[in-house]
């Protein structure tokens, strides 16, 4: 139900689309028209119902699509999500097997290291006594 801006006619209207109105006529003294507050439209927009069924139709379907757009993007997401935590570990597993292969030859090059000090401690030890005998055999001579 609404009343027009100068409040003397009476809307109605029913679900079944009927729509009626009455003129309202007041006995006691009118007002002034200046004194009657200045005119607010409505904010209603009268469309047919099949147009009103059809957008409520197209709102319930685009609804529908975000919602599956969004699982389809969360699932994706989360599938990325798994793969980069597969590829992490793995990356992981790389690094701590090449650690240990590092850690295994760089043992083996300080076995080498300390070998080959060794020799040539031996070896230098081995001259000095050559030396040494060739230098006690000059003076003996």
């Amino acid at each position: 139900m609404c009343l027009n801006s100068d409040q003397t006619v009476l809307f109605t209207a029913s679900a079944d689309g009927t729509l009626a109105y009455f003129s309202i006529h007041d006995k006691e003294s009118k007002k002034n028209i200046r004194e009657l507050p200045p005119i607010v439209y409505a904010n209603e927009i009268l469309i047919p119902r099949d147009q009103r069924d059809k957008t409520q139709q197209r709102i319930r379907d685009l609804e529908l699509s975000i919602a599956q757009e969004r699982k389809a993007k969360r699932d994706e997401q989360e599938s990325l999500r798994f793969r980069n935590e597969k590829k992490i570990e793995e990356l992981e597993k790389e690094i701590e097997n090449k650690k240990i292969e590092a850690m295994a030859r760089f043992e083996a090059l300080e076995a080498q290291k300390i070998e080959k000090e060794r020799e040539y401690q031996e070896k230098l030890q081995q001259m000095i006594d050559n030396h040494q005998c060739l230098l006690e055999k000059k003076l003996q001579d």
